[in-house]
């Protein structure tokens, strides 16, 4: 290659790069950041509460931690989903800002950290530290999320939270589970049915138990298809409810129960439903 023609190719980049630099916006024209100021970090073992808040009323909600358990404290006063609440907390440990992207206010609304799209969370810990931030949309991998402090016009890119995993209805933060138990540990399962004799207009009840021994189900003294019971057993060993009536409500009779026994290090535990 010519001299001439090196130098015309490295003259063309480097005003290249000048007019790209001139060309974008003020706001987003960073020579150099620091990131000692948005240094944040979370103790995990500390929080002890939190709140997220959306322009959606059915998506904010607030968890506490209540003797040692998660607990939905508003809009309504309910048992967490552990899991869920865990996520957060273990969000907040691998929390870590990585790079600055933006200081454009007008660029806040693309990344979905402005006031009416983002996601607010206010972590709280145990010796009266409060963090809030205001969560965008998903980064470039999915790792990421953009991220930025209330009252400021940064917008950077972290690691730890995401959107996905707090914007949730507020049932679906509520714990679901109406009966859980190891599926092994479940030795005995009996089924109480009222049964209606049209002709009679008769009710009675009809009672039968399914009981483990050793590694058969039986019933009364004949042997039962394992596999048909244990996929019973396995839906009831995690039996959960689909949705929440919180009004006042008139409920038809019930029409039969099941009592299940399990083994626990304590002994055995016998629950009614």
């Amino acid at each position: 290659m010519k001299k001439s023609n090196l130098i015309l190719i490295i003259s063309f980049v480097v005003l290249l790069a000048i007019a790209l630099l001139y060309l974008m916006p003020s706001g987003e024209r960073e020579a150099t950041y620091s990131l000692d100021k948005v240094n944040i970090k979370f103790d995990s073992a500390g929080i002890t509460k939190i709140e997220i808040k959306k322009s959606e009323a059915n998506k904010s909600v607030t968890l506490e931690l209540v003797d040692t358990k998660w607990k939905i404290t508003s809009p309504v006063n309910y048992l967490a989903d552990a899991s869920s609440a865990q996520r957060i907390v273990d969000g907040a440990t691998k929390f870590k800002i990585s790079s600055l992207i933006s200081s454009n206010p007008e660029k806040q609304k693309q990344f979905q950290v402005d006031d009416s799209s983002g996601t607010q969370i206010t972590v709280t810990e145990k010796n009266g530290k409060s963090t809030t931030l205001i969560l965008g949309k998903s980064g470039p991998t999915y790792s990421e999320v953009y991220v930025r402090m209330p009252k400021s016009m940064d917008v950077y890119l972290a690691e730890g939270f995401d959107s996905y995993s707090l914007n949730k209805n507020v049932k679906d933060w509520r714990d679901r589970t109406i009966y859980k138990a190891e599926r092994d540990s479940i030795k005995e399962i009996s089924v109480s049915m009222n049964v209606v004799d049209a002709k009679k207009k008769s009710t009675s009840t009809e009672t039968y138990s399914l009981m483990k021994d050793s590694s058969k189900w039986i019933l009364a003294s004949d042997s039962l298809d394992n596999n048909k019971v244990n996929s019973f057993v396995s839906s009831l060993s995690n039996f959960r409810c689909d949705d929440f009536v919180d009004n006042a409500v008139t409920l038809p009779e019930a029409q039969g129960s099941v009592r299940i026994k399990s083994m626990t290090t304590a002994g055995f535990d016998e629950t009614s439903l």
